[in-house]
């Protein structure tokens, strides 16, 4: 048996990254009801105008890490390709200023995106104030102006129900919000099914646990008691059916000899999302 070497007091830490369940504090609690796909419904005006969100995901948030501390956002996604979004960022606490920021460009015109999110002060959703700098002479500069413009913008994405979001733009004017384009709202509607795919962070963090033999083994001699006679804790993981989840158990030995196991627990990759 080729037992990998760790540290007892990785053992906490090791069995903290089986809860992968977010903080009732965390500071981006208040994303949890619009993690998904939302797909964009659209009337005949829109479609012509804006083409490239027919058949395409509107807004797509997932969790980028296992302490839901950061949130991966896509906009404009087509479908079932990621890497052809329009925008692609994160969002996360910024820990000077407290807020919750983002930054990322517009692939295709270069345009930089910059702001903040805020929860709605009441009901599901969500409030993003934002910058976007328009290089010279693009769609929504002015061509006459050889200068970089930024204009100020904001988003209000309200969930009506559990699966359609109803959002807003305004456009920051002389101080003042006015509608943005035809002043119409943008209506999405929840992905209707369940997410399927176990996230990438997940499946390499499994990929590293279970190599050789899965078994990862702290040595205990230094700090045994009556209370605690044993030799040495040790950590076994292995996939379930189908490698959609991940078995493990904290055993101990004595005399190089395991003499049992002291916890079993199972670790999904996939959160069903409730359509």
């Amino acid at each position: 048996m080729n037992n990998k070497q760790i540290h007892w007091l990785m053992i906490p830490l090791l069995l903290n990254s089986i809860f992968l369940v977010a903080q009732n504090d965390s500071p981006l609690a208040f994303f949890e009801p619009v993690i998904g796909d939302w797909y964009t419904i659209a009337d005949e005006e829109t479609l012509r105008n804006y083409p490239e969100i027919k058949n395409s995901i509107g807004f797509k948030f997932e969790w980028a890490d296992p302490h839901k501390k950061t949130i991966r956002f896509y906009e404009a996604v087509p479908e079932e390709d990621l890497s052809r979004s329009i925008l692609e960022c994160f969002i996360a606490r910024n820990p000077r200023s407290g807020e919750i920021e983002f930054q990322g460009y517009q692939k295709r015109n270069d345009f930089l995106y910059k702001g903040r999110y805020e929860p709605l002060k009441t009901g599901k959703g969500f409030l993003r104030i934002y910058e976007v700098h328009y290089p010279p002479g693009t769609k929504y500069a002015n061509k006459r102006d050889e200068k970089l413009q930024i204009k100020t913008y904001r988003t209000i994405c309200k969930i009506d129900g559990d699966n359609e979001m109803i959002c807003k733009i305004e456009q920051l004017e002389l101080g003042i919000w006015v509608p943005w384009g035809s002043g119409k709202p943008w209506y999405l509607k929840r992905k209707n099914r369940c997410n399927k795919s176990i996230p990438a962070w997940v499946l390499d963090n499994w990929k590293k646990r279970t190599q050789e033999s899965g078994i990862w083994v702290a040595n205990n001699s230094g700090y045994k008691s009556k209370d605690e006679p044993y030799d040495k804790y040790g950590l076994q993981w292995e996939y379930g059916l189908g490698q959609k989840h991940l078995k493990g158990r904290l055993f101990v030995m004595k005399d190089n000899k395991e003499v049992g196991s002291i916890w079993q627990f199972t670790e999904f990759g996939i959160q069903p999302q409730i359509v």
